[in-house]
């Protein structure tokens, strides 16, 4: 490598300014370089290359030094593989593993292209279930506001009105104003308590035993604990039948997955599947102790998989129906969501509205 490239490169590294280190790296942008460095490869364009197009072609500033840095480790001999590895928070055991695959059979095209579109599909599910959240914290948080606004601003001005016309308020009045003189008079501490609530429920779900809670409390939530199984469900399959269609073995296969899931106890019950896997238990028998876990259907399916020697493809088509179903229950969760939202908003605006306008009425009526 000549003078001239090693300062191009640490010159474009040196550009990554402090703020860009904490820029996230989207799922999107793994997927464009997935795709990129696949077309690369078939082009037959050598690594050294192609990570420099790759890094030219990447808008993310904390990605790119990521690229680059790559690109020093390929030119000092070593595997994309070895690489990625020092970055596990940006590629995944999964990942890694299939691009060490596809190293060394020689198949690294086909494993990019696989692993971009599994990259697809999990950025589609996440922009589907984010989206299916954004209208109601929308209006929660608009209401919210609106709700400050009149506390703060709306209430003081009614309650003088009222002081200065005598007027004998119902008790739905009464409440608001006292509760309105309440939010003003401690609405700082209300705002540190607030704080020091969400912040400490961060720091907890974090820690292992935050997990084991949150976790368990969302299998078992209404709507969202079947969106949870399902995810994971869809997941596991996906990752594995990809695995072993790249030929690793399936205990490796099972650890190397469960890294890839975001449920605690999933995650858990992978490490005694995988541990029951060595010693010979087939995959559907040990599944099928976690009821709570694994639907009986992906199950059954897996056991004709096994049977028939198409393991590989029943895992796909279990991916494939539970991402339909993901589908599904995003599009249900919206319709869901919105019409009982619009009830609730309509009785807060509606007893506001009653609180507010009962004195006035009564006084016009005493006029």
């Amino acid at each position: 490598m000549s003078k001239k490239t090693k300062y191009a490169i640490i010159n474009n590294i040196m550009k990554i300014t402090f703020l860009d280190k904490f820029q996230k790296i989207s799922l999107k942008d793994k997927l464009v370089f997935s795709k990129s460095l696949s077309v690369l490869v078939k082009a037959s364009i050598p690594m050294n290359r192609a990570f420099s197009i790759l890094a030219e072609q990447t808008k993310n500033p904390k990605f790119k030094k990521i690229i680059l840095e790559i690109q020093q480790d390929i030119q000092k001999g070593q595997s994309i593989a070895s690489s990625l590895k020092r970055y596990p928070k940006v590629f995944s055991g999964l990942y890694t593993s299939m691009i060490q695959i596809g190293e060394t059979s020689g198949n690294l095209e086909e494993i990019l292209k696989i692993l971009a579109k599994q990259a697809k599909k999990d950025n589609d599910l996440r922009r589907k279930v984010k989206g299916a959240m954004v209208y109601p914290v929308v209006i929660i948080c608009a209401m919210a506001l609106i709700g400050v606004l009149m506390m703060i601003f709306v209430i003081p001005k009614l309650t003088s009105f009222f002081s200065d016309m005598n007027a004998e308020l119902p008790i739905t009045t009464r409440l608001i104003i006292g509760f309105a003189g309440s939010f003003r008079t401690y609405a700082p501490i209300l705002g540190v308590i607030i704080a020091v609530i969400i912040i400490g429920f961060n720091f907890f779900r974090k820690k292992s035993s935050g997990k084991r809670i949150f976790h368990f409390i969302l299998l078992k939530a209404p709507i969202f604990g079947e969106m949870s199984r399902k995810i994971n469900t869809a997941r596991l399959a996906r990752n594995l039948s990809s695995l072993l269609a790249s030929g690793v073995p399936i205990a490796k296969a099972i650890q190397t997955t469960k890294n890839t899931l975001t449920n605690f106890y999933f995650r858990k019950s992978l490490i005694k599947i995988k541990n029951e896997i060595k010693t010979g238990q087939d995959l559907h028998k040990s599944l099928k102790q976690f009821k709570n876990l694994y639907p009986p259907l992906m199950v059954q399916m897996i056991d004709i998989g096994e049977e028939t020697g198409s393991l590989i493809n029943m895992l796909e088509q279990s991916a494939d129906f539970y991402e339909t179903e993901i589908d599904a229950s995003t599009k249900n969760l919206s319709t869901i969501i919105e019409p009982l939202l619009m009830v609730v908003i309509g009785a807060v605006v509606a007893f506001f509205a009653l609180s507010i306008l009962m004195p006035m009425y009564s006084m016009l009526e005493n006029i």
